[in-house]
């Protein structure tokens, strides 16, 4: 019994040590999400929150990062468009925006626009999300 006790907790060890479990992806929404909140360079905000932030800040750059069909269909007036999926994402965005002023970002639900956010918290911006993305505010439209 004793033996039999012993192979056990040796096996638990074995599968549950750290050696053996998966690495957890970077590019997930969680760890998307880990990354941002810890960030204070970023913020979320609901949509009544974006859009004193869009009429207060005339500073502000506001990207969206939906595709350019997407972009094409509806937007935020005054919205550049960067699609986060394509190539070079991060390059371009650098290259168009200016590090000094913040950047608003939203996509269609919140995923895109929180990886797109992060990428640019890398290059050195400071940034704001929409909350849950353009569906969010135009349900939610004054």
């Amino acid at each position: 019994m004793n033996t039999l006790c012993i192979l056990f907790l040796s096996l638990n060890l074995t599968v549950n040590s750290p050696a053996t479990e998966q690495p957890v992806k970077q590019d997930t929404p969680a760890a998307v999400a880990d990354t941002l909140s810890a960030n204070p360079d970023f913020k979320t905000c609901d949509p009544s929150e974006f859009r004193k932030l869009l009429k207060e800040n005339k500073a502000i750059q506001l990207v969206d990062v939906r595709t350019p069909q997407e972009y094409k269909k509806k937007h935020i007036r005054k919205a550049v468009n960067i699609d986060v999926k394509a190539d070079g994402f991060a390059e371009r965005a650098d290259s168009l925006l200016d590090k000094s002023r913040p950047v608003a970002v939203y996509c269609k639900g919140g995923v895109r626009s929180r990886k797109a956010a992060a990428q640019l918290l890398e290059k050195g911006f400071k940034v704001y999300n929409l909350e849950k993305g353009y569906d969010n505010w135009r349900s939610r439209k004054k």
